[in-house]
């Protein structure tokens, strides 16, 4: 086990922790860089650029529907029904989005979404506009 210490102004951290955690996606790395490992933000923000491009958040991104959902639904995916022993899978577009802007994606890379969604989504409940 590695025992050399990393002073950071946030914490002390051991280096084979700080590699490990850098080793990750880019939603997580760019909050890691800022909040554990203290890299300056130019450093940073351009990890953040990454989400919209890879892995996490481009996959995320990559399942928005034609009409600019997610897994057709506002807060449930289409077709799912409450009243099963089957929990609520966290796919409809409310939570889609959350986790978006929880790692970082510009809304400039949500495209036309913003649009699609005035125009499109209805709510679950009553029919209403999203």
């Amino acid at each position: 086990m590695a025992t050399a210490r990393k002073r950071t102004e946030h914490v002390m951290i051991r280096d084979d922790l700080a590699e490990w955690l850098h080793d990750s996606d880019p939603a997580l790395r760019w909050q890691i860089q800022r909040d554990i490992l203290g890299v300056p933000e130019k450093v940073w923000q351009v990890t953040r650029t990454r989400v919209a491009t890879e892995g996490f958040g481009a996959e995320l991104l990559a399942r928005q529907d034609t009409g600019g959902q997610r897994a057709g639904g506002a807060i449930f995916p289409a077709g799912w029904e409450s009243d099963t022993d089957e929990p609520q899978p966290w796919t409809g577009t409310t939570w889609a989005l959350k986790d978006l802007r929880e790692w970082g994606v510009d809304a400039a890379d949500l495209g036309d979404t913003a649009q699609w969604l005035k125009a499109n989504p209805r709510w679950e409940y009553d029919d209403l506009p999203y």
